[in-house]
């Protein structure tokens, strides 16, 4: 066999490997209800808006206590009033944290007391100021506001955790599939989700390595979803923060490292495994439709 024939089937094993991987991410099984026992608690950073808001119920609905994070006293105060009355049986605590600033460690110390089983980073900032920038065009402390929020917040609160977590117990990372492909105006969202995947891959090697098998650890794939105050309309590959709720928490708790959170989210995920030179000019158009809207 010469080597242009060898190259060519190299190229098509890589190719059947990475779809093989992607159907195992779309099809594998959760089993978050491993990680629920009596009185176990949820923790959902970012939970006053979106996703984190439904989450929030959702995670109500199928029997965890809850603990809601936001940095605005008042918006915590609301999701917290409309859980209680929502689920009057549920057990609620409120976690009270910018998460930009301040020791991350002293402020788990306040909850790690509790029985957590699950913890959801989920909070994150993808816009600068509401509008999508040429990191020339955004300022510094916009630059530093969502590299705290994406990374250094949702890093040191995994750190903290990782020692008071029980046996069995489940950390989700919420990433994006920009992480893969990130476009103009968003690559400083795509760098952070993509250290975040790199943490989780580096995390469930260090679990394994230190023994303790019963921490599971994944990276949530998320694609379009309409949330309040986003430009994203309710669609087949874009559904609401509670479908996507649902969704998520039927997939999450397996054995993969990767979860794609919405079942329609694997066309997307798998456009930004197309090459640079297609995705660029597509990316330009869906972005200047979703500003027009």
């Amino acid at each position: 066999m010469g080597f242009v024939e060898t190259c060519g089937l190299l190229a098509i094993a890589y190719v059947l490997l990475r779809l093989g991987l992607l159907i195992k991410d779309i099809l594998g099984a959760g089993n978050l209800a491993r990680y629920h026992t009596k009185g176990t608690y949820a923790l959902v950073t970012g939970s006053t808006d979106g996703i984190g808001k439904a989450l929030v119920f959702e995670f109500a609905r199928r029997g965890f206590n809850v603990i809601i994070h936001g940095r605005n006293p008042d918006k915590v105060q609301d999701v917290l009033s409309e859980a209680r009355k929502r689920y009057p049986a549920i057990k609620f605590e409120t976690w009270i944290v910018n998460a930009t600033e301040g020791d991350v460690e002293k402020y788990v110390a306040k909850i790690k007391h509790l029985p957590i089983s699950v913890v959801i980073n989920n909070v994150g900032v993808g816009v600068f100021g509401g509008k999508w920038l040429h990191m020339e065009d955004a300022t510094q402390e916009q630059v530093n506001t969502m590299i705290c929020t994406n990374v250094r917040f949702t890093t040191l609160v995994t750190r903290a955790f990782l020692p008071v977590l029980p046996r069995s117990s489940l950390i989700v990372i919420v990433g994006s599939h920009v992480s893969q492909f990130a476009p103009a105006t968003l690559i400083i969202y795509g760098s952070t989700k993509s250290y975040l995947a790199a943490l989780v891959g580096g995390l469930r090697r260090e679990v394994r390595a230190a023994n303790k098998p019963g921490i599971n650890v994944q990276y949530l794939q998320v694609g379009s979803v309409a949330t309040p105050g986003s430009p994203n309309a309710v669609s087949l590959t874009s559904p609401t923060p509670e479908a996507f709720a649902t969704s998520m928490l039927d997939r999450i708790g397996g054995s993969q490292e990767m979860v794609v959170g919405y079942p329609w989210h694997w066309m997307t995920y798998l456009a930004t495994s197309l090459p640079s030179w297609f995705l660029e000019p597509l990316f330009k158009i869906v972005m200047k439709n979703m500003k027009k809207e």
